[in-house]
């Protein structure tokens, strides 16, 4: 099962964010869940984009290093600037696609929905 990332603005008129960290993950090796326990990616370095609904590239949210978190098995986190985040519409529809390579596992590409939603409202 996967969680929607939500990314937030403060307003209705598509600005002010806030900086924000996102964590995404976690980011296994292709044979896990055929072996126990599963084997995390703890090595890799890489980028994220959020994409729109119409799949071009967010403004603000593109190339985004990621790095992995200590001792987190696999987690990946990055930081949107707020002032520079400019996506088109609120709402579902999003994807965030993590672009990493390991020097262990070689390159790995994952995607994850996202939505964008306004920060004061109550479903955000």
């Amino acid at each position: 099962m996967r969680v929607m990332l939500k990314f937030l603005i403060t307003n209705s008129e598509f600005g002010g964010a806030s900086d924000q960290v996102f964590q995404v993950g976690p980011v296994v090796t292709g044979l896990s869940f055929l072996n126990k326990p599963l084997e995390y990616i703890n090595d890799a370095s890489g980028s994220a984009t959020l994409f729109d609904p119409s799949g071009a590239a967010v403004p603000g949210a593109e190339n985004i290093p990621v790095t992995y978190g200590n001792g987190s098995n696999g987690l990946y986190s990055g930081l949107i600037v707020g002032s520079v985040f400019n996506p088109p519409k609120i709402g579902v529809g999003y994807t965030l696609v993590l672009s990493l390579v390991s020097p262990t596992q070689g390159a790995r590409q994952a995607s994850f929905p996202a939505e964008v939603c306004v920060a004061d409202e109550t479903d955000c």
